[in-house]
């Protein structure tokens, strides 16, 4: 029988989640403009979706779905948890052009060294 929906729990750079039922048609793109949407981002591609596991983090593939069983993601049918995070990075912050980029990369940084230092 095949799989209709399963909820994913989207976690936002501020730690803030939405969960979503996802059919196995849904592309991991869509759910990344999903996510971009929420936080009211126009430059979408410098962020990626990625789910961690037991010692691993692991990136979505944009153009498979995201139940793609190549996806990786945990088996079963309980809740997915995926993280909207940065995937890539500029030299300058001057060469972003909105102000929501800037000020989640500033949230970003912020938190990745906070979770060296402490």
């Amino acid at each position: 029988m095949p799989e209709t929906s399963r909820d994913v729990v989207v976690v936002l750079l501020d730690e803030t989640t939405f969960t979503v039922p996802v059919k196995p048609t849904l592309l991991a793109s869509e759910l990344l403009d999903m996510a971009a949407s929420h936080c009211k981002i126009k430059e979408k591609e410098y962020f990626g979706l990625r789910t961690e596991g037991d010692g691993y983090k692991n990136w979505l593939e944009l153009d498979k779905p995201v139940l793609d069983p190549s996806q990786d993601l945990p088996k079963g049918s309980g809740q997915i948890k995926i993280f909207f995070t940065f995937k890539y990075f500029v030299d300058e912050v001057r060469y972003l052009q909105d102000y929501m980029t800037v000020e989640l990369l500033y949230q970003f940084s912020r938190q990745a060294i906070m979770k060296v230092v402490y």
